[in-house]
């Protein structure tokens, strides 16, 4: 190798060293601002400055001088991280300039390899060679001793009195703190606003998911309703469910809803009730419904009804409802039960009521099956051995007998859901 080439390689050697020592103290400084991520993102060491401090706890750049201190004293963890931080960005920008060069090679290798000790010391020997920290530092003494630095103030014959050295450098570290704490604030705050608004958006979904949940188990509770299914509407309810009439139409000392309407639904058509959906939050529903009946006259009766509807943990808890003209279904049930019909239906849900609450689902449920189906198949299902296999004679003749009290309805056809 030449001599112009030596000369070549230790100008490019000189300015690649001032720039990876530049480099490396600035990417430590940013880092401990969040300007690389927030705490375990990939490749970054701290993500702030709190990180930062617990992390220079564990070290103790006084271990050089062979003082026994495996950490910081606690009220120094904070001073030490501060002169440190500030330290390094007077160094990278000294370092990237070209300013003063040796003095600042030469205060860099000695604060790297305070940290190298220290970092040994604390964590381990292996910990300051994969770091490459003692190399650093002797790079940067090995800096120190070059007598020329090219493309630098250096070299532009560039010098300043001490005093003023030290204001211009307090004047550019404050100002390069102050823009990367805003850029790091900045950087936090759009961290925060984005784990804010996947946060509202995860609520927003469990909220959809919860809502979607209650309507499906109101729109199943109608249907087990609508086929008498007296075991999927246990299951669908907590054991202590309420239901809310209007008080002048039912209970007290008149028989409840379905007992009421037992007579008046002979075939599917009055038994449909067409739930809608018209609300729905994470605890509640609310349904518009219809009330349909027929009297043993043929008169028709279909009226709507709202209904609200508390669920707790998938569950029907309250259930309130209203009619739209309570006088209306008032007038319709005063003229379709007679004393006769009102004796019969009382026989029949007094014998109903005596079996054993098992038994009552069976039969209920059975009940459903039979009045959706066409007399013929009715007749044909009923004289099975299996449905007699399944019912004892009492509960076969209960069954007819909810069947009876609808067997003398006028029934037309009704076409056409809603």
């Amino acid at each position: 190798m030449t001599n112009n080439h030596r000369s070549a390689l230790a100008k490019f050697a000189t300015i690649f060293l001032r720039l990876a020592l530049a480099g490396a103290f600035l990417a430590a400084v940013t880092d401990r601002f969040g300007v690389w991520g927030p705490p375990g993102t990939t490749n970054v060491a701290w993500g702030d400055f709190s990180h930062f401090l617990a992390y220079a706890a564990k070290l103790n750049p006084l271990n050089m001088f062979c003082i026994p201190s495996p950490e910081l004293p606690a009220s120094w963890i904070a001073a030490v991280g501060w002169i440190v931080t500030f330290a390094e960005t007077i160094f990278a920008i000294t370092l990237l300039l070209g300013f003063r060069t040796q003095t600042f090679a030469l205060l860099s290798g000695l604060m790297l390899l305070a940290f190298a000790s220290g970092l040994t010391i604390g964590t381990g020997i292996k910990s300051a060679l994969n770091a490459s920290v003692f190399s650093a530092s002797a790079g940067a003494f090995l800096l120190a001793t070059i007598r020329e630095y090219s493309w630098s103030l250096d070299a532009f014959g560039v010098r300043a009195p001490m005093k003023k050295l030290s204001s211009l450098l307090l004047g550019i570290a404050l100002m390069s703190g102050t823009a990367t704490d805003a850029f790091a604030q900045d950087k936090k705050n759009d961290d925060r606003k984005a784990r804010d608004t996947d946060k509202a958006q995860n609520e927003g979904k469990v909220l959809m998911s919860m809502k979607e949940k209650n309507i499906e188990v109101m729109l199943k509770l109608f249907s087990a309703v609508e086929r008498h299914d007296e075991q999927q509407l246990i299951a669908l309810c907590q054991p202590n469910v309420e239901f809310h009439w209007p008080p002048s139409l039912y209970g007290g000392s008149r028989p409840g809803w379905d007992e009421t309407w037992l007579p008046f639904q002979p075939s599917a058509a009055e038994r449909r009730m067409g739930p809608r959906v018209v609300a729905a939050s994470a605890n509640e529903v609310v349904v518009l419904w219809h009330q349909r009946g027929v009297s043993p006259t043929g008169e028709r009766f279909d009226g709507e009804a709202l209904g609200l509807y508390q669920l707790r943990d998938g569950k029907l808890a309250r259930a309130q409802m209203f009619y739209f003209d309570t006088t209306a279904v008032a007038s319709f049930l005063a003229r379709a039960i007679t004393p006769e019909l009102q004796r019969r239906v009382q026989i029949v849900l007094s014998r109903f009521k005596s079996l054993p609450s098992e038994r009552r689902g069976n039969v209920e449920q059975a009940f459903g099956k039979l009045q959706m189906m066409a007399p013929n198949r009715r007749r044909q299902l009923a004289d099975s051995d299996e449905f007699k296999g399944t019912f004892s004679d009492d509960e076969r003749d209960l069954i007819n007998s909810m069947l009876d009290l609808s067997a003398s309805h006028d029934v037309r056809p009704q076409s056409g859901p809603d």
